[in-house]
């Protein structure tokens, strides 16, 4: 959870990794917009994802991330490659 300390905008975040095999993990996520003078309802979802990760080894992973509307409808998709050390 967040909260703008000048816009006053609040936000939440939820994220769930779900590791398959030692080199293959899929992570959701999901934002929410909180109490917004914008929408009707106290949490307003406005973002989620589906990242799917694959491990190379040595700190190299590729990963397929997929971008979804509320409604579940797919409105873009990330490729790319992370190295972390």
């Amino acid at each position: 959870l967040e909260r703008g300390t000048e816009s006053e905008l609040q936000y939440g975040y939820f994220y769930a990794t779900k590791p398959w095999t030692d080199k293959f993990s899929s992570t959701y996520s999901a934002s929410v917009a909180i109490d917004s003078a914008t929408s009707e309802h106290m949490l307003d979802m406005y973002a989620q994802t589906l990242n799917l990760s694959y491990s190379l080894g040595n700190g190299v992973s590729l990963y397929l991330l997929n971008d979804f509307d509320p409604h579940f409808k797919r409105t873009e998709s990330w490729t790319g490659i992370i190295y972390s050390w």
